[in-house]
């Protein structure tokens, strides 16, 4: 019998082969995709994280560097505390404190200054002093200048944000921030991209003694309830206050976790110029 036309193909175990080392190639395929993801989100996460970093720096040097400020000489005005008045948060000249925030259990910072030229609040928009016009718009002679300030707090928020919640003080009426801004961290994202604030801490450098060096570093615990004597420029000799009042530099330890990254904690110090309540 002729058996030229007879089919041949691929047997079972040939098949079986075949499919053996097509899982092999198939998994490697699948192990260098899900690496070069990891490294991916891995590098993402580490950039965020950076860029979080140079961030929170200029904010904490910004925000800051305003604390105190006033438009006016303070030896002319004879001190501080004759712009910043004493109210529900704060004494005559004082325009610091730190506390617990017992939401969050990390620390919060609260702070005012006053508008003027260069002046930038946590929203990141310019605070200009409030001016009222005369009896003729077209005449700025006879404007005035309306008593300007801001009061703001930094705190963490339960979600993972550093958030700024303000309140605006224009000619004797405080009018609240609509909502807080957030400053730093998004869980807005898939887990692997999310950029959260873990922890936020403060402590301050004191010059206790007015000799305008640091000489005391504490936390906001213990600043409490530590008074200091010192002089007012050609008010009383001799007045006791706050130390909030002699804070020469406050350090900022920020931890930020970005991605599945360990969380790391940052730490900024920055000048407080402002807040000598003495003449300048």
């Amino acid at each position: 019998m002729n058996n030229h036309n007879k089919q041949k193909g691929l047997g079972l175990v040939e098949i079986m082969i075949s499919m053996l080392i097509a899982s092999f190639l198939l998994a490697g395929m699948i192990s260098l995709f899900t690496g070069n993801k990891r490294t991916y989100l891995y590098q993402q996460a580490q950039s965020l994280e950076s860029d979080s970093q140079r961030f929170a720096s200029t904010l904490f040097s910004l925000l800051f560097h305003q604390i105190g400020h006033a438009p006016l000489s303070t030896k002319a005005i004879d001190g501080k505390h004759m712009v910043f008045k004493d109210d529900d948060d704060f004494i005559d000249g004082q325009v610091l404190f730190s506390e617990i925030d017992s939401a969050s259990n990390a620390q919060m910072i609260t702070y005012r200054y006053s508008a003027g030229e260069n002046i930038v609040d946590c929203r990141g928009e310019d605070f200009e002093l409030a001016i009222s016009s005369g009896s003729d718009p077209d005449d700025s002679s006879d404007d005035v200048i309306l008593p300007t300030q801001r009061v703001e707090t930094l705190s963490l928020s339960e979600r993972g944000y550093l958030q700024c919640t303000g309140k605006t003080f224009v000619d004797g009426t405080w009018t609240d921030d609509p909502a807080p801004t957030v400053l730093i961290g998004d869980v807005n994202v898939p887990v692997a991209q999310q950029l959260r604030v873990t922890d936020l801490r403060f402590t301050f450098g004191v010059d206790s003694d007015g000799d305008g060096s640091v000489d005391i570093t504490a936390d906001g615990e213990q600043m409490t309830g530590m008074p200091i004597t010192h002089e007012f420029g050609n008010q009383d000799p001799t007045i006791v206050t706050s130390s909030w009042q002699r804070v020469k530099l406050v350090n900022v330890f920020l931890s930020i976790q970005s991605g599945f990254r360990e969380p790391q904690t940052l730490e900024y110090s920055v000048e407080l110029a402002n807040l000598l309540d003495t003449p300048q």
